[in-house]
Formats: C-alpha cells, sequence, structure tokens
C-alpha cells in the first residue's frame, strides 16, 4: 500500500510518452500506427506498452489521465506479487522502503514509460523462475515463456537482463523436453511474429528511434565518459538507488543463491549496456528497473546471511515467536535502512519536505541528463496538478509559429484537449520542426501536422544520416542531424527530387518508397 501511495502522489507524464499517445490517437483515428500520417514510422521503443495505452485510451479517451494510473496500477501489481512470495515482516518493511526511497524506481514507476509494466512483468517471471527450478512443470515453462515474450515487446533491451538467468533454467530444463520445448516456443512466437509485422509494415525490423540513437559518428570512449557521466550524475542525486545496487551486488556475491546471483548479473550487463551507448538524458530511467530486479530478488532470497539477518517473524507467526528473536528481526531491519535514510536524507523524493516544481538541477552543466521530472512538472505535468486544475479549452490546436492566448499553458489539461479533438478533418497547418519538445509540438499540431524530427526519432530519412561529433558537443538522445537542402521542399510538396544532394536523394526516394 505504501508504495502504491508515493507512486501515485510523484505521478507525471513525460513528453517521451507524448510520442507514443500521438501514435496511439493516429492508430485510434485510422491513421494507423504511426507518427506522422503519411509517413509508415515506428517512433516506440516498447509495442506492448504501446497497445496497452492504445486500448486504454481508446476505451476511455483519457489519454493523459490513463498512463499515470496505469503505471499506479502495474507498480502495485508488481510489489504485490513479490510481496505476496515473503513471509516474513521484516522482509516486507525493507522492500516497500527501499522501492520507495528510490527516486529512480518511484519516478519512473509513471512517467507515461513501458517501465511500470516492466516491473510487472518481471515480478511474474521472477516467481515463474523459482517455480520451475523448484518443480519443473509444463504450466510454469508455459508461464515463463510468455513473460518473457511480454518483456521483450515491452523493451527489447531487457534481454540482456533476463538472459543469464533464462539460460541457467533452460539448461536446468534440458531433461524436461516438452517443458523446454513449450517455453522456447512460447516466448519466441509473439516476438517472431512482432518482427515479422515490423518488416511487413514499417519496413525495418527494429525502431527508428534505434537507428537515430545508433547511427552516430561519435568516438567509443566519448560515449563511454557520457555512459559513466550518466550514472554519476543519476547516483548523486539519488543515492539511495546506488546504494540498493551496491548491496545488491555484495549480497549476490558473498551469500546469494542461483536466482540472486544470475538476476544481479543482468543487471550489471543491462547497466554496461547504457554506459557502452552513451547514457541516456533522463536520470534515472535506465536505474530504475535494475533496482526493482535487485530489491525483489533479494526479498526473495532463501539462503544465507541475509536469511538470518532479517528473518524469522512472519506475518502469521510474530505473536508467538520470541522477544529476543522480534528484537534479531528488528535490529536487522534497522541495520539496512539506516543508510538508505542517511545517505537520502534531502534527495530521497520521499525523504525530501518541500520538492520544488521545477528541474532540481541545471542540465546544461550536467552533460544534458535532466531531472526529467522535475523539469516537466514545472509545466503542470503532474496527476496532481492535472486533477486540481481542470478548466474549459476554447482552443485546442496549435501551430508552433501560431501566437497563443496570454492564459495558455502546455500542462496536461491542454494537452487532454488537444487528444480530445483529435479527428480526421483538421487542418492546422502543414509542417514543422521539432526535436526536443517532440511530443507536445506533434499533440498541439494535430493529426495533419507533419513534423520534421531533425533528431531522427521519427523521420526515418534524418535518421539515416550519421551523427557526427566529437569534443562532447552533443547530448544523449538528442542527436540533432542539419536539414540536408530541399528536403523541407520534398515535405511540402512531396517530391523527393526536390534534394539537392544526390546521394542523399537517392537515398530518400528508396526510404519513401518504403513508407509511403
Amino acid at each position: 500500500m505504501i508504495v502504491t501511495v508515493v507512486v501515485a502522489w510523484f505521478a507525471w507524464l513525460s513528453d517521451d510518452a507524448l510520442i507514443t499517445i500521438r501514435t496511439a490517437l493516429n492508430t485510434a483515428h485510422g491513421y494507423g500506427p504511426v507518427f506522422n500520417i503519411d509517413e509508415r514510422v515506428q517512433a516506440y521503443t516498447h509495442p506492448l506498452w504501446f497497445g496497452v495505452l492504445l486500448g486504454v485510451g481508446w476505451l476511455t479517451g483519457q489519454w493523459m489521465l490513463m498512463p499515470m494510473l496505469l503505471g499506479i496500477a502495474t507498480t502495485a501489481g508488481a510489489t504485490a506479487v513479490i510481496v505476496s512470495q515473503v513471509r516474513q515482516v521484516s522482509r516486507i518493511v525493507v522492500l516497500t522502503s527501499a522501492l520507495v526511497l528510490s527516486n529512480a524506481f518511484v519516478e519512473y514507476a509513471t512517467s507515461g514509460l513501458e517501465n511500470s509494466l516492466s516491473y510487472l512483468l518481471l515480478a511474474g517471471l521472477l516467481i515463474a523462475a523459482y517455480r520451475l527450478l523448484r518443480a519443473p512443470s509444463l504450466g510454469w515453462a508455459i508461464a515463463a515463456g510468455a513473460l518473457t515474450a511480454a518483456l521483450l515487446l515491452n523493451r527489447l533491451d531487457l534481454v540482456l537482463l533476463i538472459a543469464p538467468l533464462g539460460i541457467y533454467i533452460a539448461f536446468r530444463l534440458r531433461t524436461h523436453i516438452t517443458a523446454l520445448v513449450s517455453m522456447l516456443v512460447t516466448a519466441a512466437v509473439p516476438v517472431i511474429a512482432w518482427f515479422t509485422f515490423s518488416v511487413i509494415y514499417y519496413g525495418t525490423l527494429l525502431p527508428t528511434t534505434f537507428t537515430a540513437k545508433t547511427n552516430v559518428e561519435i568516438p567509443r570512449a566519448e560515449l563511454l565518459v557520457g555512459g559513466i557521466r550518466y550514472f554519476s550524475v543519476t547516483f548523486i542525486n539519488d543515492p539511495v538507488s546506488f546504494l540498493i545496487l551496491l548491496a545488491g551486488a555484495i549480497f549476490a556475491i558473498v551469500i546469494g543463491g542461483t536466482v540472486t546471483r544470475l538476476s544481479m548479473i543482468g543487471v550489471g550487463l543491462y547497466l554496461l549496456y547504457v554506459i557502452w551507448i552513451g547514457g541516456d538524458f533522463m536520470a534515472g530511467r535506465f536505474v530504475a528497473v535494475p533496482v526493482f530486479v535487485t530489491v525483489a530478488v533479494l526479498a526473495l532470497e532463501r539462503a544465507g546471511v541475509y536469511v538470518s539477518l532479517v528473518s524469522g517473524i512472519t506475518r502469521r507467526e510474530g505473536r508467538k515467536r520470541s522477544r529476543a528473536a522480534q528484537q534479531i528481526a528488528a535490529l536487522g531491519v534497522i541495520a539496512l535502512l539506516a543508510p538508505m535514510i542517511i545517505v537520502g536524507w534531502g534527495r530521497s523524493d520521499a525523504l525530501t519536505d518541500e520538492l520544488p516544481l521545477g528541474g532540481r538541477w541545471s542540465f546544461v552543466e550536467n552533460g544534458g541528463i535532466a531531472d526529467e521530472r522535475g523539469f516537466y512538472m514545472a509545466f503542470g505535468r503532474g496527476l496532481w496538478q492535472y486533477l486540481g486544475n481542470l478548466r474549459p479549452i476554447d482552443q485546442a490546436f496549435f501551430a508552433d509559429k501560431e501566437e497563443k492566448p496570454e492564459d495558455f499553458r502546455n500542462d496536461l489539461v491542454q494537452l487532454q484537449a488537444s487528444a480530445a479533438a483529435w479527428r480526421g478533418d483538421i487542418e492546422t497547418g502543414d509542417f514543422t520542426i521539432r526535436c526536443g519538445g517532440l511530443g507536445e509540438g506533434g499533440l498541439f499540431g494535430g493529426p495533419t501536422m507533419h513534423v520534421l524530427d531533425t533528431c531522427g526519432l521519427s523521420d526515418a530519412f534524418i535518421a539515416s544520416i550519421p551523427f557526427v561529433s566529437q569534443d562532447f558537443d552533443w547530448r544523449a538522445g538528442h542527436f540533432a542531424r542539419g536539414i540536408p537542402a530541399g528536403y523541407i521542399d520534398a515535405i511540402i510538396e512531396n517530391d523527393p527530387s526536390l534534394v539537392e544532394d544526390v546521394v542523399l536523394r537517392e537515398r530518400l526516394i528508396r526510404i519513401w518508397d518504403r513508407i509511403r
């Protein structure tokens, strides 16, 4: 319950979520799963989460509210799944306290991104793993396969996190051929089906966002430094998350069981991957899921010193145990919680009296790594800001250069008005250029507005142009390319021959033949 309350209190919606919401709106209104209605481009990285947002948005019409409520509900479900498997009250106290003190976990439990659904799927996958390793069965094998497929469709790079445990489970099932084959087939079929659809509809196996963020000519040393800087900024402002991951690594090495050790190896691989790609611009986003997995496997751990440290007092036996046993369990809880409270005081969201409605640090002075929640809270993108400021909206759509009313606010109320007015006969202007703020720009522009994304997240042609930089003149996730001469005219006139560079012109023709 406490996790749900804290997550709900800090609920918010990010601009990246609005990119997915624009695609869902276009799908719901018959344009197809696209960001710009004239191009079949996959501008989202989470097909399963996209499908969930599409379904609930279409059913309720609440395109801003439902992503936040879904985040709260799936996070509550994930926590409940783990807690239901933990008998010791002391462990439950440590589990819930660690999660609510982690800014990364709490902030990205909502945000409109896929993290919360990943929490829920990973919680189920961990339980399935324990059951399969204890007593292999066809039912749990199918469940593990289905959860694996769902997790990969929710975010493909999480394969690194679950690979060590998955490989071990497959090895252990080698003498249970039916269960092994069922698990592998159940995991593979949905993923293959999605990739097949993606190639047929979008013309690519992976989303355009992948191309935009990997088609870069930046020295690998710079990317590695950028990745380390990402974790540095994140952990300086969220030290509890660092403490959780560090404790998980130590416990896994010293006393961890097989599932714990393999899970923490997966966490390590995932964090190294984030460093390898140069990090991200949203502090905490790629720490949230590793934190949840770490807390979950430690809560479920069945061996070693950790058990004796916080063991003994179960929910049913608490009153029957001796006073000495109760005191030992209480001391164990204090020993685990005290460091988190000390390092998190004034930095953990849950331990900060007055959290500012704005960024807590300058992203310009921190390598482009932002307090994303704080930044958008200043624009009224929080759940309680939305519920407390409902008001009538006279105008739903605005072109970028259009003069806006004096009382205009680009908050969730205005964004919901744009989403509610989405339909096929809207004419709001035909063209705009964006990189940052792509989501809100796309929603305020309406369905017929073509957004030229210079970062390439929603523009296959721009993404195909390598981003060239050095000396750290770049920001993770925002690799803005120059616009080739004639490309704007080509979009407006729907004529690729207007691009001046011969090589780029031929490339554009090939890309448009595929996506238009």
